[in-house]
């Protein structure tokens, strides 16, 4: 039941992944974004980063419940995960994470 949960929370609509990216866009004031996807050993990375005025990497601990970022954090964590925001005062973001794959 509770992989049932988890594979839920991560089959968000097209609408929700839009959002993702639109708020990068809205609150970084970026134009440009790098999303990068690999799978190696049974882990799936992932990275994500803009070009705009960059967040703390305190975020997850100081920002509202419940912001994109905040539900990013908990599927990460369901899925035995890590993630982490690195910022770059010239190069502005980067939201990094992987979680092990299970095949079943």
């Amino acid at each position: 039941i509770l992989k049932r949960k988890i594979i839920n929370k991560i089959n968000l609509d097209k609408r929700d992944n839009m959002k993702f990216f639109d708020n990068i866009f809205k609150h970084s004031n970026a134009n440009k974004i790098i999303f990068n996807l690999s799978v190696s050993s049974n882990v799936l990375n992932a990275s994500i980063s803009d070009n705009g005025i960059g967040i703390d990497g305190d975020y997850i601990t100081t920002s509202p419940w419940y912001s994109n970022l905040h539900k990013a954090h908990e599927i990460i964590y369901l899925l035995n995960g890590d993630l982490s925001i690195s910022k770059t005062d010239d190069k502005g973001t980067t939201v990094k994470f992987k979680f092990p794959i299970q095949y079943w």
